[in-house]
């Protein structure tokens, strides 16, 4: 789905700026 894509997309993006801050707030329930 185009919504899947679009999520990962900006997760990526976010990764490449703040590796740390996104992964502990994608991990945090």
């Amino acid at each position: 789905m185009a919504n899947m894509e679009l999520k990962r997309d900006i997760f990526s993006k976010l990764t490449e700026i703040c590796p740390e801050r996104t992964i502990s707030a994608y991990n945090t329930p």
